[in-house]
């Protein structure tokens, strides 16, 4: 499942899946997600997240559940794979950005996140949710091969009648540590 990332340009297993959640026509959860990734409470006497990216209800269903080569993943395995890998947090798995010390790597996935589910409702920064009943879908790609971390947010209005439009996401990550390469 996840491994080497083969292409400079991908969306791979994670960007499918949180694709498919931001698009499945259940507003309501994609809503719950945007609350959970803008939540934050007083944790000794500092502003701190209330839930972490791998918990704001993308992998809260059972129909990610699989076996790919031996594996078994579930949901837990996924919030795992990003926790560790992607994230870099304690006890969950070596991160795999290769010779990667810079900014919070979370901090910049929940951002970028957020401000794509934003626009996709037509809502201002911190806005509660109103304007659109449906959103716009969402696609998100991975780039790879910087010596930093970025996330960027583009969108675009469809032609045609009515509110329609389409936002694009790009991850730009450093490369990846290959096994035996590092």
């Amino acid at each position: 499942m996840p491994g080497p990332m083969p292409y400079y340009l991908e969306k791979g297993p994670a960007l499918s899946l949180i694709e498919s959640f931001l698009n499945d026509g259940d507003n309501g959860r994609v809503l719950e997600a945007l609350r959970r990734l803008r939540a934050r409470t007083l944790q000794n006497g500092t502003m701190d997240w209330e839930y972490r990216v791998s918990d704001c209800c993308v992998f809260d269903t059972a129909s990610f559940d699989m076996v790919r080569d031996g594996t078994t993943w579930n949901a837990q395995t996924w919030k795992d794979h990003l926790d560790g890998h992607w994230f870099g947090l304690a006890g969950k798995g070596p991160q795999w950005w290769l010779n990667y010390t810079g900014d919070d790597v979370e901090g910049i996935v929940r951002e970028t996140l957020v401000r794509a589910i934003e626009i996709a409702f037509g809502l201002a920064h911190d806005q509660l949710p109103g304007p659109r009943a449906t959103h716009w879908p969402i696609e998100l790609f991975w780039k790879c091969g910087q010596a930093w971390f970025e996330g960027w947010v583009t969108w675009r209005r469809l032609p045609g009648p009515g509110d329609n439009g389409l936002v694009t996401v790009l991850l730009c990550t450093p490369a990846e540590v290959i096994a035996g390469s590092e």
